[in-house]
């Protein structure tokens, strides 16, 4: 379940995606665009990112690793995040990922993914291959942190 802030979070990332879809259906004279056909209002991505979160169990589709580890790792200084426009971070969140990044955005082509999973994997790698191989290289290397960390 997410809480209140989560649910904001993920409808201002509807609402940043909406306005890029639309322009870019201005820009190549495009009627309709998948993300705005697959969720037509915010709570419809809302209620999808929930379920898929739910799903997922908290974690990474790719390496598998929970948020929450995640974010610890982040407080101790074991990994870094990416600063974003003036004073935004990414890292602590999961983020939309298109399994492939030249289909769209629909519920079949989209999972939510560690921003260090979605980066890294990008336009560069197949979803079999990174999820795979390299998917569960970053778990391991996520586990040997938390273990220098010791318990929670």
């Amino acid at each position: 379940m997410l809480d209140n802030k989560e649910r904001k979070r993920v409808r201002d990332i509807y609402s940043k995606k909406k306005s890029a879809e639309k322009r870019s259906a201005e820009k190549n004279n495009r009627k309709d665009e998948d993300f705005l056909r697959e969720f037509p209002d915010a709570e419809s991505f809302v209620n999808w990112w929930e379920q898929q979160y739910d799903k997922q169990g908290g974690k990474c589709h790719y390496c598998d690793t929970s948020i929450d580890l995640i974010a610890r790792l982040i407080k101790a200084g074991q990994i870094g995040t990416r600063k974003v426009r003036k004073d935004g971070e990414r890292g602590r969140c999961l983020e939309l990922e298109r399994k492939d990044p030249f289909g769209p955005y629909d519920r079949k082509n989209c999972v939510l993914a560690c921003m260090y999973c979605n980066n890294d994997k990008s336009n560069t790698y197949g979803y079999k291959d990174y999820k795979e191989f390299f998917g569960p290289n970053r778990k391991k290397h996520f586990e040997w942190l938390e273990n220098k960390l010791g318990a929670p």
